[in-house]
């Protein structure tokens, strides 16, 4: 998923500032959308989660839900490979 990144940001136009920002937060870009993909939690719930949600020995992640619920998501182990 990174080299499919640094592929279409090669062709985009930006400036060192905008270039510096995508190689320090690709990672963390690329975790953040493993884990919506992995899970098929909502935005606004992957928004809310902190690592100390991440449970790796279940490969479950526990979201606050609509109204403050609490919910538990598996996620697949593709998520969990990815580095």
């Amino acid at each position: 998923m990174i080299l499919l990144l640094t592929v279409t940001l090669k062709k985009a136009n930006l400036s060192n500032r905008a270039l510096s920002t995508y190689y320090r937060d690709r990672e963390r870009d690329v975790a953040i959308i493993a884990l919506i993909i992995g899970t098929g939690i909502r935005l606004s719930e992957a928004v809310n989660t902190d690592l100390k949600d991440l449970n790796l020995q279940t490969l479950s992640v526990e979201v606050t839900r609509k109204r403050w619920q609490k919910g538990l998501c598996k996620y697949r182990s593709l998520c969990h490979s990815i580095h």
